[in-house]
Formats: structure tokens, sequence, C-alpha cells
């Protein structure tokens, strides 16, 4: 079955009836996205801002010791502040940091060593959650597709905060996730809290049917979020995350109504920084 798809001019917002397109126009729309990564902007002064990282003299920036590349300068003199490069005694591949190294070593050169790196003992190659064998049903991709908007990535950012949604497939694992959280203790270096949630599918074995619901206070994994101070805190933190047991526990937590969970089909991230106080 194909599923209408009506999109906003001003900000490519989809709807999948007319008359709920209709009822955004009416209502105003202050949105502005950028064509080329999909990021969306509440006014078009931050869009002008932004759309600079696209051009060739800014994208192709790039750390003279490791040679990473930066779309902002902003993030290539964080990268060089907190730098301390390390050698792979693998292939000699230099990197600028610690966890740069430990995900170079894991993904070439899995098995070979640690390069005296600490070994973690919380295995994060796991799937978050398997494959459950709902993912390419008809029905489910229908309700991916209603909710495609909040499901789809997108990235928010401002001076003292991200917020971060990731569209997920079912071999997404906790290491992947650790990557993200990497990515962004490098792009500022200072301190930060976090917290985060999945966006869930669940199906009713007893109407036959599938439901989204997508992350909110409600269904994030922390009550509070947690204050990264160090960089080996985001390890502390991986840990406390798997001994969750997200499929068999939070996202289970519900009264016994016949509804399965089928998919996490994204992941929403908060990180709000704490000034300029520097990472340790």
């Amino acid at each position: 079955m194909e599923t209408n798809r009506y999109e906003c001019d001003k900000c490519n917002r989809i709807f999948n009836r007319q008359e709920r397109l209709n009822k955004h126009i009416k209502r105003g729309c202050n949105y502005t996205t950028c064509k080329t990564c999909n990021k969306t902007f509440r006014d078009s002064r931050r869009l002008q801002q932004h759309q600079s990282v696209h051009t060739p003299s800014v994208s192709k920036r790039e750390c003279d010791s490791c040679g990473k590349k930066f779309h902002l300068i902003k993030q290539l003199e964080n990268h060089r502040k907190n730098a301390n490069p390390k050698k792979c005694v693998h292939c000699g591949k230099v990197v600028c940091h610690r966890s740069e190294l430990e995900r170079h070593i894991r993904t070439i050169h899995f098995g070979s060593g640690s390069c005296g790196e600490i070994e973690h003992t919380t295995d994060l190659d796991i799937p978050v959650l398997p494959e459950t064998g709902f993912e390419k049903t008809e029905e489910y991709l229908e309700e991916i597709d209603k909710h495609i908007n909040e499901i789809r990535d997108s990235r928010s950012e401002e001076e003292f905060h991200i917020f971060l949604n990731k569209q997920l497939t079912p071999s997404f694992t906790y290491k992947d996730l650790k990557d993200i959280l990497d990515d962004i203790a490098h792009e500022r270096g200072t301190i930060f809290k976090v917290n985060l949630g999945f966006g869930f599918m669940l199906y009713s074995t007893i109407e036959e049917r599938f439901r989204y619901f997508f992350p909110s206070s409600n269904t994030f994994l922390f009550d509070r979020a947690v204050t990264i101070s160090k960089r080996r805190e985001i390890t502390n933190l991986m840990e406390r995350i798997v001994d969750l047991n997200l499929t068999e526990n939070y996202y289970m937590k519900r009264p016994s109504s016949g509804w399965i969970l089928a998919g996490l089909p994204n992941l929403s991230l908060q990180i709000f920084f704490l000034g300029n106080k520097p990472l340790g």
C-alpha cells in the first residue's frame, strides 16, 4: 500500500494527509531546513550561518596531525586544543585522542590487541535490539513512514545544547552509541550533561497492528541527565546503559496488554554543555 506524502515547501516536513499539511501552513511555519544535510533551524539567519559549513573553503579544514576533517573552524580548534597524538602500533596511523585510537583498533584491528589501552569488560558489539522479524513487514514500514519526521536524522544545535535524532537499523550496537557520544565530546571538548531515549515500535498481538512511540521525558533512560566531566565517564555511562537491559526491562515495564516490542526506529539525544569547562 502506497502512503500519501504531502510536503511543506518551506520546511520540508512531510505529512500523510493533506488536511494536516493545510493546518501546518495555516498555523505558520517558522522553521527552515538546510537542503544539503536536512538540519532544521528556527529562522533564516541561523540557516545562513549554518550553510557556510558546506562551502569548500570550510568543509576541507583538517587537522595537521591526524588528517581528520571538520566542517567548522571551532570544531577543529577544540580538536587541537585537547589533542594528545597517539600512534597505532599495528599500522602506524596517528590519531589525536585516546578514544579515536580505541575506535580505530576495534574497527580495523579487532582482536589484534589494545595497544596498552584499558580493556573494557562490557561487550558493546551487541545490537541494542536484535532483529525481531517485524522490521521488513509492510505494516511496520507504513507506520515508520507515518512518523518519518520524528524518526529521520535531524540535529538542532545552539551555543550550550544539542538535540540530536538518529534513525536506526537493527544492526545498531551499543558501540555505535558510544561513538556518537565520543564525537560530541571531541566537537566541544567541554563538560556536558546527557540524557537519551529510543523511539520504539510496539505490536499488538490482539489487534494485529503497530504503534510508534517517540522518545520523550517520560521514556528517557534516566530520571536526571548524566554529567560527563571526563572522557572515561562515557565508558561508565555505556556500562550503565547496557546494564539496563533495554529489551527485557526498560521498554517492557508496562502492563501486560498483548503489546510486544517490535523495533527501535530512532535514538534521541539531549546534550547540555556546562559553560566552557574542559573535559578531563
